[in-house]
């Protein structure tokens, strides 16, 4: 009688033991849960946030075609540059110039600075090249300084200023505009050239 009722209690025992660990590993997968579903939510708030951010930065996107076409109209524009001076729809209305839109936060728009330091030097003022730089004065001053011994560079804010007007989605991009049109369009200066669009 005694063995049996020292085997029922050590039984007892066990099971309680086994029952309590399974009670904390119930919890513990619970916290678990809960903890994922907190990140979860707090990602899903800081992608909502972003994504609104940069609807607010580049407007309503109406195409999927990020590069105006070839003979698009230059749009009516003037913009003051860095250094005090002024750009307009004037500037595109002559000889070919090449126009290049950057973002301040995109690492491959500084590839376009050394591309644009590799081609000929602009022979004349009317030639040398615009640059349209986008971003927060944070994020655009490092791609500024590189931009303005190289052509006449215009800051924006919001890419609902230029960018929007000439149809520019994308960075970054790079037109040659003459004639009041654009004659090309690129997202890499070394591919384009006058009549080429790449």
């Amino acid at each position: 009688m005694l063995p049996e009722l020292l085997r029922s209690v050590a039984e007892h025992r066990v099971l309680r033991r086994y029952l309590l660990l399974m009670t904390g590993l119930l919890w513990a997968a619970v916290a678990l849960i809960g903890v994922v579903a907190l990140v979860a939510l707090v990602v899903s708030l800081a992608v909502a946030r972003r994504l609104r951010e940069l609807q607010q930065r580049f407007g309503p996107i109406e195409s999927f075609d990020d590069l105006p076409a070839p003979g698009t109209a230059v749009p009516d524009f003037v913009a003051t540059t860095v250094d005090g001076g002024t750009v307009s729809a004037a500037d595109l209305a002559g000889p070919d110039v090449v126009v290049l839109f950057v973002d301040g936060s995109c690492a491959t728009c500084f590839d376009i600075v050394t591309e644009l330091r590799a081609r000929p030097a602009p022979t004349s003022e009317a030639t040398r090249p615009i640059a349209v730089v986008i971003g927060q004065p944070d994020e655009r001053g490092a791609l500024v300084a590189e931009l303005t011994p190289l052509a006449r560079v215009v800051e924006e804010s919001s890419y609902v200023g230029l960018p929007a007007r000439f149809g520019v989605r994308g960075f970054p991009t790079a037109l040659v505009a003459g004639g009041g049109v654009v004659r090309a369009a690129s997202h890499r200066l070394d591919q384009i050239d006058l009549g080429i669009s790449a």
